[in-house]
């Protein structure tokens, strides 16, 4: 009777999640510019980056997947699968000389609980200053600094049921301009026992309007009462995904993602992910983003798994092909600490 129960409430969510993702391609084809007219309405942009290798390689289906050093960034609930004290750090090479740093600490406790710390930086490469009467460029230079600490918390309620909350504060300054506040990241993670059927959802960068302060030296004057200019909201995005694990032997696996987007400065999008694992060592991953103007080409990378002496390390690769902009590139490590003898 346990079993029959447990399949009826597997198969109503996999008919809602269905459903859901069902609406938002129906809704995209029907209005593909929906939500288009948002573009660059909000700050903190560099929030929306993806810190993770193996994220970023699959599109960007991580809110489901298993849970990683990554996983503060991709969804706190998933944090309890991290079961080591894990560290993470990665680097991604955009366009234009831009690099995006990420490093995280992921601390479990032994009663079903997990905390982590977190620091992202993103930052441009020296850009000279140009004004309408100098379009040539002035002779000044100036950077762009982009910052977010956070802290998170995830809880293990159930077998199958987990949440996740981090508190983060975020800082942007381009040239004498800054802005400083603060954003709530909150997610939701149910498992099932049916070929590793992960639902999850996930509210990402939560938080109020902010304003900007500031002078830059090519401008004389500025007006910090101006609306227009002074009122930004942050880059909250709400995403809804599952994972499964279709096949599994004893030296392949095959997990497959897809997670549907709403953010609040751009259009709906869907997410697509595969990843080929042989022997839990060498992975294969791919992605495809429907619905988003400037990635018409899939995202692929690479992972590794080996150690140092008894200790896990991972070393993962991923390339996110732009067609207009080039590849952005970046690579992460992740190393736990294995109290065990090996």
């Amino acid at each position: 009777m346990y079993l029959i129960q447990q399949s009826i409430l597997m198969k109503r969510y996999i008919v809602t999640i269905l459903i859901l993702l069902g609406a938002g391609v129906a809704n995209a084809q029907l209005i593909p510019n929906l939500g288009g007219q948002r573009a660059g309405t909000a700050a903190f942009t560099f929030l929306k980056l993806s810190n993770s290798p193996r994220l970023t390689a699959m599109a960007g289906t991580g809110v489901a997947t298993p849970g990683d050093g990554f996983s503060a960034s991709n969804n706190p609930a998933t944090m309890v699968d991290v079961k080591q004290l894990t560290f993470a750090l990665s680097n991604t090479l955009y366009f234009s000389d831009m690099q995006n740093a990420y490093i995280s600490a992921i601390i479990p406790t032994k009663k079903y609980s997990v905390w982590s710390l977190s620091m992202q930086s993103f930052r441009s490469d020296a850009m000279e200053v140009r004004t309408e009467f100098q379009p040539g460029g002035t002779g000044q230079y100036f950077y762009t600094q982009n910052l977010a600490i956070g802290a998170s918390y995830a809880k293990i309620l159930s077998d199958y049921f987990s949440y996740g909350v981090s508190l983060k504060y975020v800082y942007e300054g381009i040239d004498q301009y800054t802005v400083h506040s603060g954003v709530v990241d909150l997610g939701f993670l149910y498992k099932t026992d049916f070929k590793d059927l992960r639902f999850a959802v996930f509210v990402n960068n939560f938080g109020v309007n902010t304003k900007i302060d500031g002078v830059t030296k090519s401008l004389t004057t500025f007006s910090s009462n101006n609306p227009d200019i002074n009122n930004y909201a942050a880059p909250t995005l709400f995403k809804m995904g599952l994972s499964m694990v279709p096949y599994k032997d004893a030296r392949n696996s095959i997990l497959v993602a897809a997670e549907l987007h709403h953010p609040n400065d751009n259009s709906e999008n869907i997410r697509l992910g595969v990843e080929y694992a042989w022997m839990n060592i060498f992975s294969v991953r791919a992605g495809y983003k429907i619905g988003v103007n400037d990635a018409t080409m899939p995202t692929f990378g690479l992972g590794l798994r080996t150690r140092a002496g008894r200790h896990p390390l991972r070393i993962d690769y991923a390339a996110d092909p732009h067609p207009y902009l080039g590849f952005a590139q970046q690579i992460g490590l992740q190393f736990s600490l294995n109290k065990e003898a090996r």
